[in-house]
């Protein structure tokens, strides 16, 4: 299944563990084909070095290099949301958001924002 992960996603994996750490375990052992861009990706190497020098979280360094190696890097095929673009220009269907509201972001017919529950949720039922 490809996805694209949101930035909060990634950030609550490697800062606090729980769901989001599962959904990229999941990407590293291969149940996951996680695509990203460039930008997406300097994005995510951002916001972790933020966290981890504001905040003084504890990086789970074990996921940083297993996880960045499996993405799958695309370059962006149109404007507007980078995730949503990612997500367009590598054929995937969800961009896995961490909880803040991307219903605003105009989805596109492919492409489809969902939950770590849900992304969850239908590992779950593909593993059946």
């Amino acid at each position: 299944m490809k996805v694209v992960i949101d930035t909060n996603v990634v950030l609550s994996a490697f800062f606090l563990g729980g769901l989001p750490q599962r959904i990229i375990e999941a990407v590293v052992r291969g149940q996951l084909a996680a695509y990203a861009t460039r930008e997406i990706v300097e994005e995510y190497e951002a916001a972790i070095a933020e966290v981890g020098t504001k905040k003084g979280g504890s990086l789970r360094e074990n996921l940083a290099l297993p996880f960045t190696s499996r993405l799958h890097i695309v370059a962006p095929r149109s404007e507007g949301d980078m995730f949503v673009s990612c997500a367009r220009a590598a054929g995937a269907v969800y961009v896995v958001e961490g909880g803040e509201d991307l219903s605003a972001i105009e989805q596109g017919r492919r492409v489809k924002i969902i939950t770590v529950e849900g992304i969850w949720q239908l590992l779950d039922l593909c593993a059946l």
